[in-house]
């Protein structure tokens, strides 16, 4: 058979292109093609590069914002010397006693007392109950004796360079627990008033300002007030206080022998648990577990029984059967931080562990020289 070559398709002057194959393609990248191809994935691959480099920045920068931004409003603005006093914060739930003085001078450590307030928040029971003290009132002091509510301030600056002894001798005289504090001067006090209106005033929780002022107002808190507050709880506290009618908030007048609801001073978690607790002494001074239990049942506290302990302790400890709410008030009332639950060694050393829930033992953390 006769070897026949077959002709293409196609049509006279038309040259058909062959199918762009592998081959082609190889052949293209070394006349040249290749070499814009790469570069312009490289350029798309360092674009992408960056854009995950510059999401990460936006991020940190981010994230390093609303921490410090969480730290300002968070962080106490109280000066670092006076510290604070309670590990409790203002949470709108729990009861809270936030006490607030003016003094003659704020910048002295040997200013005197011209006005003195305990306002003690009682959210559950949509209550403020404001006990005003007077500054001439005489007060017992141990080791120093009697003087007036108004040299507290400088007796404590003078003693210890800090506000033990001025909340130590104010929680026994009131027979409350002290969460906070706020001072003020009359020339930060006139500040404040320019801010948030003439009328307002630490005791008077209805002159309060609005909580949203508090945002752009806290340079003006730094510069006027002392406390331990830090600028979230004082945002809770005047949310709290716009909630409260002219009638939940209530003043009085204190007094020891003062004819005042007794019932105020209760707190509602000791008062419903009823948990029996044990006060003892584990110092050489005298009388020191009577002004604490005396401290507890005022709040509600179910005393079982008051003595001494076998053992000499230089800090407090409080010691439990099981955790409670009751627990972390007394811990959080009497400013005792060593919390422990009960072991058989603690009951062979202390037998009357044995019989109560709560077991305070005095160290001489709570003794005022």
């Amino acid at each position: 058979m006769p070897n026949i070559k077959r002709k293409k398709p196609g049509s006279a002057g038309i040259t058909l292109r062959k199918p762009y194959t592998k081959k082609a393609r190889k052949q293209s990248v070394s006349k040249g093609y290749g070499f814009s191809a790469k570069l312009s994935r490289k350029v798309k691959s360092t674009i992408t590069r960056s854009g995950y480099i510059v999401v990460g920045i936006v991020f940190l920068i981010t994230f390093v914002s609303f921490f410090s931004l969480y730290r300002y409003y968070k962080n106490p603005l109280a000066d670092a010397g006076l510290g604070s006093l309670s590990t409790k914060t203002f949470d709108q739930k729990t009861d809270y006693n936030l006490l607030s003085l003016t003094l003659s001078d704020k910048q002295e450590k040997s200013s005197k007392i011209e006005e003195i307030n305990l306002i003690m928040f009682r959210p559950n029971l949509t209550k403020v109950y404001v006990l005003e003290i007077d500054p001439k009132d005489d007060i017992f002091i141990k080791g120093v004796g009697y003087d007036t509510v108004s040299n507290l301030y400088a007796l404590s600056n003078l003693k210890d360079d800090n506000l033990d002894l001025l909340v130590n001798v104010l929680e026994g005289y009131l027979s409350q627990p002290i969460d906070g504090f706020v001072f003020v001067d009359p020339i930060g006090l006139d500040k404040l008033k320019v801010h948030f209106g003439n009328e307002f005033e630490f005791s008077n929780v209805k002159s309060f300002p609005n909580k949203f002022k508090i945002i752009g107002n806290i340079k003006l808190l730094k510069s006027s007030i002392s406390t331990d507050l830090s600028a979230t709880e004082i945002y809770n506290i005047l949310e709290l206080s716009a909630n409260f009618s002219d009638n939940s908030v209530i003043h009085n007048k204190f007094k020891p022998e003062a004819d005042i609801d007794k019932d105020i001073f209760k707190s509602e978690v000791l008062s419903t648990e009823k948990q029996l607790i044990v006060i003892l002494n584990a110092t050489s001074t005298p009388g020191l577990a009577s002004d604490y239990a005396r401290i507890l049942k005022a709040q509600g506290g179910e005393i079982l029984s008051i003595g001494n302990s076998e053992q000499k302790l230089e800090d407090s400890i409080i010691y439990y059967h099981e955790l409670t709410d009751s627990v972390e008030l007394v811990s959080q009332n009497l400013h005792i931080t060593d919390v422990r639950g009960i072991t058989p060694q603690n009951i062979k050393d202390e037998p009357i562990m044995d019989r109560a829930d709560i077991i305070v033992i005095l160290g001489k953390d709570k003794v005022m020289d």
